[in-house]
C-alpha cells in the first residue's frame, strides 16, 4: 500500500495531446493541439512554465476582460530627462508667469516619447503614470532676493497644473521638487513648468532640473 501511494506521489500526469509523451523534467504537462503550446510545472524546482505562443523575454502574465491570459510587453520606465545648464525665464510684475523648462537630451526614453527640445512628454499609452519633476532656481538675477516672493515648479498635463510646489526662498540659490500619480489617456501631454513672484520685472533662471515619468500600471 504504501509503495502504491509513493508511485503515484511521484508520478507524472499529462493531459492533452500526446499524452503517453511527457518531459522528463514535469511533474504536469498540460499540451494543447498547437505545436509548441503547452504549460508545465517542473519536478525539481516547481516553475511553471506557460508557453502558448504569447511569451517573451521580459514579458508580464496578465488577464482580459474575461480572464483569458496571455503575455504582454510592459515598459515600465516612459522617460527619463536632467539637465545641468542654465534656462532664463523672463518674468511680470507680480504675474507669476511660468515657463516650460526644456532639456538638451534625454538619459532614457525607450517609447520615444519625451521632446527634450519642448520640455514635452506625449503619453504613448494610456495608464497610471508617477510624474517626478525639481529644479533648483537660481535667483541671482532677480532684483534682489528680499524683493522675491516665491519661486514654484508645475506639473502641468493638457495646459493644466495638476501638481505644484514653491518655496520662499531667502538665498539665491534654492530647490524645489514635485510628484504626483495620476491617471492619464494616449496622446496627454506633460510639461514641467516654474515661475517667479518677483516684485519688478526681471529674470529668473533654473540651474538644474530633472524630469521624468513612470508608467506603473494599465
Amino acid at each position: 500500500m504504501m509503495l502504491g501511494v509513493s508511485s503515484i506521489s511521484f508520478g507524472q500526469v499529462k493531459i492533452g495531446s500526446n499524452p503517453t509523451t511527457i518531459s522528463p523534467n514535469a511533474n504536469l504537462e498540460v499540451e494543447a493541439s498547437t505545436s509548441g503550446r503547452k504549460m508545465m510545472v517542473d519536478k525539481t524546482t516547481g516553475q511553471v512554465t506557460i508557453q502558448d505562443g504569447t511569451e517573451g523575454q521580459g514579458k508580464i502574465f496578465t488577464s482580459d476582460a474575461v480572464g483569458g491570459g496571455s503575455w504582454q510587453s510592459v515598459s515600465l520606465t516612459a522617460f527619463a530627462a536632467s539637465q545641468g545648464g542654465r534656462e532664463n525665464f523672463p518674468q511680470s510684475p507680480n504675474a507669476g508667469q511660468l515657463g516650460t523648462i526644456t532639456f538638451p537630451g534625454e538619459t532614457t526614453d525607450p517609447t520615444n516619447s519625451f521632446t527634450p527640445s519642448t520640455g514635452t512628454f506625449i503619453t504613448p499609452a494610456a495608464g497610471h503614470y508617477v510624474l517626478f519633476g525639481s529644479t533648483q532656481f537660481d535667483n541671482s538675477a532677480l532684483p534682489g532676493v528680499p524683493n522675491l516672493d516665491r519661486t514654484c515648479l508645475h506639473l502641468y498635463v493638457n495646459n493644466t497644473s495638476v501638481t505644484q510646489g514653491c518655496s520662499f526662498p531667502s538665498a539665491v540659490f534654492s530647490s524645489t521638487s514635485i510628484s504626483n500619480l495620476v491617471r492619464l489617456n494616449a496622446g496627454d501631454t506633460v510639461t514641467l513648468r516654474a515661475g517667479a513672484g518677483v516684485s519688478s520685472g526681471a529674470t529668473f533662471a533654473v540651474a538644474v532640473s530633472t524630469f521624468y515619468a513612470y508608467k506603473i500600471s494599465n
